[in-house]
């Protein structure tokens, strides 16, 4: 067993992640403002973008983000 601990870095406070690196991100849903989810997403230099899609995110939606747990095998990436 490995236990990892998770530090949410708030926006704008806390600074932004290092360019190209996955991160997960704590993203406000559009429809709802109050409710988030959690997703991996990396900071371009320039925008938010979603590693699932591609998509840039809104960076007003992005309230947090955290570097991703390195797992039992390393570093995870998009």
């Amino acid at each position: 067993m490995k236990t990892e601990i998770i530090t949410w870095r708030e926006l704008p406070q806390d600074g932004m992640p290092d360019v190209e690196i996955t991160v997960y991100g704590e993203v406000r849903d559009p429809d709802e403002p109050q409710t988030t989810e959690v997703w991996p997403i990396f900071w371009s230099g320039e925008r938010w973008v979603d590693c699932g899609s591609g998509w840039p995110i809104d960076a007003a939606r992005v309230v947090a983000w955290a570097d991703v747990p390195a797992g039992t095998l390393g570093q995870a990436a998009c």
